[in-house]
Order: C-alpha cells, then structure tokens, then sequence
C-alpha cells in the first residue's frame, strides 16, 4: 500500500541524506585565487579586442606584450597565495614533495638494511638471529 503513496515522488535515482544525488560529482569550492585569475583574463581579453579593433599594428603588440606580463605576474602570485594559504594548488604540489621525502627515507632504511646482513658464512647479524630450536625454521623465522 505505501508503494501507492510514493507515486508523485521521483524514482530515477536515490537521494543521500545531504540531499545530494549519489551520481553527482564531487565539486570542491572555488578559491579566491581562482576566481582572480578569471576575472583579469575577461578583462585581458577584453581589452586586447578593443584594442585590436581601434589601434595601429606597434600599439597592438605593446599592449598584448604587456598584457601578457600582467597575467603571468597574477597567476604566479595567485599560485604562491594557493600554496601558502589555500588548499586550492597546495594540494597538488604539496603530496609530490611529502611523497619524494618518503621515498628518500624508505630508500635510506633499504640500504641500511642491507649493509645489517651478513652473507651466509660470515657470520650472524643481529637483526636476524639463527632460531633457537630446529621447530621454529618452519615459522618465518631466517
């Protein structure tokens, strides 16, 4: 009976409790950085059209040069605003550097391991002792 009553609500896909779709991608708010960078590049753009449109060839070239060094200049300021206090583009240079240094430190114990073992013969390291009784060889244990 209460499958009667459902009818007048959608049936396409399931609602999360948040309210959102479970198909709906997930969306990470825009930083202001972000929102910086767009607006100068509408602004470059469209001052270099009407520049295009009412100038000589030398002051095209002047103001697209400039133009061009104005917008690096921004998003150079806007990467370093996003490293050093969003999560915007920190977040992906960030994970690089922290995953370099641990493969650096995994690399250092690796060797350091490997310069603990002693060849067969040359006697015992003292990370891998020879196991007490002959039952425990069938245990892991070297």
């Amino acid at each position: 009976m209460e499958d009667l009553h459902r009818g007048d609500k959608k049936r396409s896909s399931p609602s999360c409790a948040d309210g959102s779709q479970p198909t709906d991608p997930v969306r990470r708010p825009e930083s202001h950085a972000t929102k910086l960078v767009v607006v100068v590049v509408v602004v470059v753009v469209v001052v270099v059209v009407v520049v295009v449109a009412a100038a000589e060839v030398v002051v095209v070239v002047v103001v697209v040069v400039v133009v061009v060094v104005v917008v690096v200049v921004v998003v150079v300021i806007a990467v370093v605003v996003c490293i050093t206090i969003h999560a915007g583009v920190g977040m992906w240079v960030v994970p690089g550097i922290r995953t370099r240094i641990q493969i650096a430190r995994s690399l250092v114990t690796i060797h350091a391991e490997i310069r603990t073992r002693v060849a067969p013969g040359q006697g015992e390291s003292p990370k891998f002792p020879k196991p007490c009784h002959k039952s425990d060889r069938g245990r892991g244990i070297p």
